[in-house]
């Protein structure tokens, strides 16, 4: 019974998911013309024309990603739901903790089955804060109570989840904003949240999307809320260990590729195959940051220079070329951040020239495996057999948790696996005559494993990546992100210290101002004092010839006061002059003004003027290699006729030779009438020199015979 109801539930799912795919995209589409038409009422015929290719690109964007999710579905028919009935009470409990105490999911009845089936009644209402937890309107499940302890575990999940998906949430959200300005519709985040929804197997989750705020557009802000909210709480419901997480992510940053693929995919003078790309999207995704976008409000994903510089480097080494900081160094300068698109087209016109494409692929799958598989080391070592204590080449692969063996390097047919965990360690062997040389044992528990590497310098490497496995375990990031953080965190420790070292030097640099300020106050003082004692000391001197100089002081401040008045009157006359040239300057300006108004309004008409000219030049262009076309198609029709007319010709001159040959039989049997001795003497002569067989072939000879 519970398998047939987990059929049913899917096959409802799969039709459900099918549906409102199809209609958002049509809605999509429809909504998306017409905003466009409502937003371009004053651009010119050719911006409406190019904006309706653009949405036209993101209908079919979404249109492909709704076949792989309708394939997905189809594959998924015959395999058993993901998430079972305890894992989803659990998902139904976590989500219950702040409010009811329970919770009975209707089952749907065959009416509701029916008209759901025919595509035209939804799901049965529910509560939108339970609607992306329950799959389909499922019977009621018995619910689990969760402790502090998992509650805490999930929420951590969750943020993990969310903080990994962000880049390429981030980049799909940028392919659907059609006028970049931080802000997309929620018809077009609609369908983008159902196939994460279907994906992640939370159904149904884009429902409560409509009423999540007030407008009809969302930024990139309000729409992670809403996942985070909505979406990623409940999957982390389902997100045991690091495996889960993994593959949750990879469904997501796939189904956001299949989104905003054709952005980076339909380049021009692209090198790297489209897999590559995606594996670099999917490497880039993972060691994105998230700052503030200066041209519009909201969030860019970006790689500083410093991180790039590390990945290019990778790319370069895998190549087998050797790295040159300096070229990178000056576009660092540059360029600071890049963005998906600006790190691709730095890969390929600076690193893949000349490149054969299965060297691309290969340094692609490298850089993947490293970042996104997780592998610290590849290489070949020999392993010493524990039975037969011979040695045997095999390709080892290190992950943080486990060193596996395989015959090759194509890593299909593996051989065994050693797991690392925090008790293993790895210790050197001295080299001894009779055995191999370059050995080190692996301790892990009670098991020991004997390898040997081909020179010194791959032992050490080897010894030193499995100690760095061993160090890492217990830590629930991946070993590359772990890493990733590090870089992150050193790069801002560095611009803190960077700052505190620039703000202790404008410190210091205010603190000698200060003293600087305060040395030459003193000076100031010193001089004020001295020169207080000099004044002092001629003070007396003058006291004696003040006397003297009063009845002087008092003419001379008459004969001063005569001139104060003459200067008034003279700065009376000055000021009045002043306003006058003051106003004879602003009418010049006004005059100016309307000479700049003017020739603004020529400029204006020689601008059109030379519009139309270069109008009628592109036409007179186009008539002219029309004309050059025309004149091509002639000659090639004279040319094909002249072919005709010597075939012609030679048909005429073969039915000449024909004719005088025929002509020539009839003489000949005319004259076919021949004496027999003169028949025996022909016949010797044909004998003795050889007939040719075109001539025994011809009608008049064969009769000479006869």
């Amino acid at each position: 019974m519970r398998s047939y109801l987990r059929s049913t539930d899917l096959t409802m799912t799969t039709n459900t998911a099918t549906m409102e795919t199809e209609s958002s995209s049509s809605s999509l589409e429809s909504s998306a013309v017409n905003q466009g038409e409502e937003e371009g009422i004053g651009q010119s015929e050719e911006g409406e024309a190019v904006s309706k290719d653009r949405m036209r690109t993101r209908g079919s964007s979404l249109s492909s990603l709704s076949a792989w999710l309708t394939l997905r579905r189809k594959g998924a028919k015959d395999k058993q739901h993901s998430v079972d009935d305890s894992d989803r009470a659990v998902a139904v409990a976590s989500r219950l903790s702040h409010g009811s105490e329970s919770l009975t999911l209707p089952r749907r009845n065959r009416k509701d089955k029916a008209a759901f089936g025919s595509g035209g009644v939804s799901t049965p209402p529910l509560d939108r804060r339970y609607h992306s937890t329950v799959a389909n309107s499922r019977p009621a499940l018995p619910l689990l109570l969760l402790n502090n302890q998992g509650g805490n575990n999930k929420l951590m999940a969750a943020a993990a989840l969310v903080a990994d998906a962000t880049a390429a949430v981030w980049h799909a959200f940028d392919f659907l904003d059609d006028h970049n300005n931080g802000q997309v519709s929620k018809s077009k985040l609609k369908v983008l949240t159902a196939n994460l929804g279907t994906v992640l197997n939370c159904p149904n989750v884009e429902n409560g999307l409509q009423d999540h705020k007030s407008t009809s557009h969302l930024s990139f802000d309000d729409y992670m809320f809403y996942l985070r909210k909505e979406l990623f709480s409940v999957t982390s419901s389902c997100v045991m260990d690091s495996r889960d997480h993994n593959k949750y992510l990879a469904l997501i940053e796939e189904v956001c590729w299949l989104v905003c693929h054709s952005k980076y995919l339909k380049r021009d003078g692209s090198m790297l195959p489209d897999q590559c790309v995606f594996k670099l999207f999917r490497v880039f995704c993972m060691l994105a940051e998230q700052i503030p976008n200066v041209s519009s409000e909201g969030l860019v994903s970006v790689l500083s220079s410093e991180e790039v510089e590390y990945v290019v480097k990778l790319f370069v080494l895998a190549l087998g070329k050797e790295w040159d900081p300096k070229d990178f160094k000056q576009i660092a300068e540059v360029v600071p951040t890049f963005k998906f698109s600006v790190f691709l087209t730095l890969l390929e016109n600076s690193y893949a020239k000349n490149v054969e494409v299965l060297g691309l692929v290969e340094a692609t799958q490298e850089i993947f495996d490293m970042f996104i598989e997780d592998v610290i080391k590849k290489g070949f070592l020999s392993k010493k057999r524990q039975i037969f204590s011979s040695w045997r080449l095999n390709w080892y692969v290190l992950r943080p948790t486990s060193l596996t063996y395989f015959n090759d390097r194509s890593e299909k047919d593996k051989r065994g696996e050693i797991p690392i965990h925090g008790k293993c360690s790895v210790e050197p062997l001295s080299d001894s005559p009779g055995s191999r040389n370059n050995r080190f044992i692996l301790i892990c528990g009670d098991k020991c494993f004997e390898l040997s590497a081909t020179d010194h310098k791959t032992k050490l490497q080897w010894m030193t990546a499995l100690q760095t496995a061993i160090d890492h375990y217990g830590h629930k990031e991946s070993y590359q992100k772990l890493m990733a953080t590090r870089r992150r965190n050193d790069r801002e420790n560095v611009k803190s210290k960077k700052a505190e070292v620039e703000q202790g030097l404008v410190f210091q640099k205010d603190l000698l101002e200060k003293q600087r300020s305060e040395l030459e106050a003193e000076r100031l003082a010193r001089v004020a004092a001295e020169a207080h004692a000099r004044e002092q000391a001629a003070l007396r001197e003058r006291e004696t010839q003040r006397l003297q100089e009063v009845e002087a002081a008092r003419k001379e401040l008459e004969r001063l006061l005569e001139e104060e008045k003459r200067a008034k009157r003279d700065e009376e006359i000055v000021r009045n002059l002043q306003a006058r040239l003051l106003r004879e300057e602003w009418e010049k300006r006004e005059e100016l003004e309307k000479l700049q108004e003017e020739q603004r309004t020529l400029l204006t008409e020689e601008r059109s003027k030379r519009e139309g000219l270069e109008q009628q030049q592109q036409l007179n262009e186009k008539q002219l290699e029309e004309a050059r076309k025309k004149l091509k198609d002639l000659e090639d029709e004279k040319a094909r006729l002249d072919r005709h007319f010597k075939d012609a010709h030679d048909k005429m001159v073969v039915a000449e030779r024909a004719k005088e040959v025929l002509e020539a039989k009839l003489r000949v049997r005319e004259k076919s009438f021949i004496p027999l001795p003169i028949k025996s003497n022909l016949n010797r002569s044909l004998q003795n020199f050889g007939e040719s067989p075109a001539l025994y072939k011809s009608p008049s000879i064969k009769d000479a015979k006869c």
